[in-house]
């Protein structure tokens, strides 16, 4: 029989031999729109990472231009770090210096560099942290969605597309702070997009 009723209680137990529930993948879960957005996103996060490593890789090769690609690496991946986590209620938010990284990395290394290395490094990073695949992709791409959206951002202020410009004018300045508030509100979008999706 599929169930026994146990003498000392009365409940019904079910017997070992039924069929366990099938295990679906979170990423299945997901409603359909979400996915595409998923998937859309990731092939535009990918589609500008490349675009980055190409105009990045035309600088001549030197132990000054690896250093600054192994700094501004490091930048991002401490910038990917949550440092604050509020909880209202039922609800968990975590903050980082995504946007201090971001201006700090630009400085360091250019625009080129810093979109270049932004995804790969915010992708391995969530891996090993043992984030879902799909969010790690989310996540990765959305930043450097955003990234590109703070570039055009700065250059249109500043008037500069490769890099900060020393010394630092109030036209870099305010391209700077620009190109902050913009990834912020990139970001900020993309995600509750997805989360509003999500819920339906």
């Amino acid at each position: 029989a599929d169930a026994v009723v146990a003498a000392s209680t009365g409940r019904a137990v079910h017997d070992q031999r039924c069929p366990a529930a099938p295990v679906t993948h979170p990423a299945e879960r997901l409603p359909t729109r979400v996915r595409s957005l998923i998937a859309a996103t990731g092939l535009a996060g990918l589609a500008i990472c490349s675009v980055a490593w190409v105009v990045a890789c035309r600088a001549p090769f030197s132990d000054q231009l690896l250093g600054r690609a192994a700094a501004v690496a490091v930048v991002v991946l401490v910038g990917d770090v949550a440092l604050l986590q509020i909880r209202l209620g039922r609800n968990g938010n975590g903050f980082t210096w995504a946007e201090a990284a971001l201006v700090v990395g630009v400085a360091i290394g250019g625009w080129a560099w810093l979109i270049a290395l932004l995804g790969p490094v915010i992708l391995l990073r969530q891996l090993a942290a043992r984030r879902p695949l799909h969010k790690a992709v989310f996540n990765s791409s959305s930043a450097v969605v955003a990234a590109a959206l703070a570039w055009l951002a700065y250059g249109g202020v500043s008037g500069q597309w490769v890099g900060v410009a020393t010394p630092v004018t109030w036209r870099s300045a305010l391209g700077l702070a620009a190109a902050a508030g913009v990834y912020f509100l990139a970001i900020s979008v993309q995600v509750m997009t997805a989360v509003a999706w999500a819920q339906g």
